[in-house]
């Protein structure tokens, strides 16, 4: 979990998150009629951009990103979410963005087997 961690600093400090969703706003948002389907859309619109990288990196005969084993649909995103975001104390990962803490657990929940 530590390395985990330490992975999402490490991507925070190097990408930009100007218009990142952060773990503190995502966990307002979700609790919010008002803005719920907002944040869904907002994370099912993630998702299928994560997929999409993952189709294309597969196509380019790169490693994927991350290897699922089930079928996975918009809400099941969120609960993964949601249940990483359970993982920490709050304090420690409310600014982290959400996109970069999805794609971290996807990896380390469906990583991809190494052949060698």
């Amino acid at each position: 979990m530590k390395r985990l961690l330490l992975s999402l600093i490490v991507s925070l400090i190097l990408t930009g998150t100007a218009n990142a969703l952060h773990v503190s706003q995502y966990v307002l948002m979700k609790d919010s009629e008002a803005t719920l389907k907002t944040v869904q859309s907002f994370i099912y619109g993630v998702a299928n951009g994560l997929e999409a990288s993952n189709t294309a990196l597969e196509l380019g005969g790169k490693e994927k990103l991350y290897c699922l084993d089930q079928n996975l649909e918009g809400p099941d995103f969120m609960n993964l979410l949601d249940t990483t975001i359970g993982l920490y104390p709050f304090g420690r990962i409310k600014d982290l963005p959400v996109e970069s803490l999805l794609l971290q657990m996807l990896q380390q929940t469906f990583p991809c087997k190494k052949w060698g």
